[in-house]
């Protein structure tokens, strides 16, 4: 999680010091204020991306840490049984979503 972190931390700073420098760059005109809207956009873009993915894939990591630091059996057990529950449970919203869509798409063709 730490690594994470890290690695975020890094890539928005230097996302920020590029859109700056670029920001000094550009002349003043009537589309420099476009331009800073869409870098600004970027910036928020480069903040916000590696939190929207699948939950899951960050609690993996989580777990992973926990398990490799628990000795108890009983704590990766338990830890193997909430991931896979919560796998399950994902693997299902996912085909509920994949069948709404196909039943859309055969109301729309009718």
């Amino acid at each position: 999680m730490i690594e994470f972190l890290s690695k975020w931390t890094k890539t928005v700073g230097l996302v920020v010091i590029i859109v700056t420098i670029l920001e000094m760059l550009l002349p003043e005109n009537k589309t420099k204020k476009y331009i800073k809207m869409v870098m600004g956009t970027y910036i928020l873009f480069c903040m916000i991306s590696p939190f929207m993915q699948n939950k899951i894939n960050l609690d993996i990591d989580n777990y992973v840490e926990t398990s490799v630091n628990s000795s108890s059996n009983s704590k990766r057990e338990e830890i193997e049984n909430f991931y896979n529950q919560e796998l399950e449970k994902e693997v299902q919203r996912r085909v509920e979503e994949e069948n709404a869509k196909q039943q859309v798409n055969r109301d729309i063709q009718n």
